[in-house]
């Protein structure tokens, strides 16, 4: 009987998006398995019971997203179809910690083809289309001209240098539009370049410097150069625990990115970024709901 109860608390869900596209479209595969502590999954992701007509691009990658204390188990794969129509993607059946079996079902997908409906052989190649040369004579006047057009273009941008120099000082970004930038930035970011340059460690890096820079606008005291633990002992010193309590899982994850060795699946960093993304909606000065409330 409780075993019974448990398996109707569990209810796992797999999503496929998107429900539909072309042939040889990747298409993301997620299971998510809400379970007791302890009571997830026996061993690694389950496998697909794909034949012939689907290839696995990538997976299973499991992941525990952040806060979930351990109850909420998610597995991704990457897939394509190589046939079209209308296709029956297939359940799984998933092996628990427990010794239980739990049986999770497929899903539909519309998989179009790569010809239109009125379409019964390839397309043609478009035609090359014939190019008319027509050459002259350079003359020296033609350079002259191209000569001076380059001599006032140079003056024009020294000049526009010198009178916006100054100004565009007061024109840096703050940290929500920084952040926004990351957050586009973090998109690219794949199983396979998250060392590469503008991977997981540089967003982690930016990241950490964003959640300090926008903590100086409340906490006035602190120092950029300390260290994240001796900086956060300053705060909770000058009375901002709960900020603290805050930055500091943010700030130790993001550590762990750049010296830890952690490397984190696209979903853990969504989740490191969301989690950030609630701090600096009411730390950074340009934040849509900063900008509301001063109004």
């Amino acid at each position: 009987m409780l075993l019974a109860l448990c398996l109707l608390l569990q209810d796992p869900t797999l999503m496929i998006s998107p429900s539909q596209g072309a042939i040889g479209q990747p298409f993301e595969v997620v299971l998510e398995l809400d379970h007791a502590i302890g009571a997830g999954l026996a061993m690694g992701g389950p496998d697909l019971a794909l034949d012939g007509s689907w290839v696995v691009l990538e997976g299973p990658e499991v992941t525990a997203p952040l806060g979930s204390a351990g109850t909420l188990t998610r597995v991704r794969w990457s897939v394509m179809s190589l046939e079209s129509g209308a296709r029956s993607f297939p359940g799984l059946d998933l092996m628990l910690a427990d010794g239980a079996h739990l049986k999770v079902e497929g899903a539909t997908l519309a998989i179009g083809a790569e010809l239109g409906a009125d379409e019964d052989a390839p397309r043609p190649l478009p035609a090359f289309q014939s190019v008319e040369e027509r050459a002259g004579a350079l003359r020296l006047a033609h350079l002259g001209w191209a000569l001076l057009a380059l001599l006032l273009a140079a003056a024009w941008g020294l000049w526009l240098k010198k009178r916006r120099g100054p100004a565009s000082e007061s024109h840096v970004q703050g940290e929500w539009a920084r952040f926004m930038a990351l957050r586009e930035l973090a998109t690219k970011v794949g199983k396979d370049t998250a060392n590469a340059p503008g991977g997981a460690q540089d967003v982690s890096a930016e990241l950490a410097a964003l959640l300090r820079s926008a903590a100086q606008h409340r906490v006035t005291v602190l120092r950029p150069g300390q260290a994240d633990e001796e900086w956060l002992a300053r705060m909770r010193g000058e009375g901002e625990s709960a900020l603290a309590d805050e930055l500091t899982p943010l700030l130790e994850t993001c550590e762990q990115i750049r010296f830890g060795g952690l490397r984190p699946t696209r979903f853990a960093l969504d989740e490191l970024l969301q989690s950030s993304e609630e701090v600096l909606a009411h730390l950074a000065p340009d934040a849509p709901g900063r900008k509301e409330t001063a109004a």
